[in-house]
């Protein structure tokens, strides 16, 4: 689930591209780690490194669970607004000649 914005920004793009006849760019995958919440009181925030391996040290308890509503909220306020920071009319679709028309004025 942690890696699922990303890889919705590189398939939208890699959509875009293929419809607009760009290129399609990488986008890297930016993963810090997993918060696990067994209850309201206690949960388990665990780090990793850039190449997704545990780091040693971790916050457990209370200041782990105190990270939840926080990153609950600014997920909520992500599907809320998914347009936000997306390029205004950057990429424009190429259309079609009617060819329909064409056949009928000659």
């Amino acid at each position: 689930m942690a890696s699922a914005g990303f890889t919705t920004l590189q398939a939208t793009a890699a959509i875009i591209a293929r419809l607009t006849g760009g290129e399609v760019p990488a986008t890297g995958l930016k993963y810090h780690g997993n918060h696990i919440s067994p209850g309201r009181r206690d949960a388990v925030f665990q780090m990793v490194d850039g190449d997704v391996r545990p780091k040693s040290w971790y916050p457990g308890g209370r200041t782990a669970a105190r990270l939840k509503p926080g990153m609950l909220k600014g997920a909520g306020w992500g599907i809320a607004h998914p347009a936000f920071g997306m390029p205004k009319r950057k990429r424009r679709l190429a259309t079609a000649p009617d060819r329909a028309g064409a056949g009928a004025a000659a």
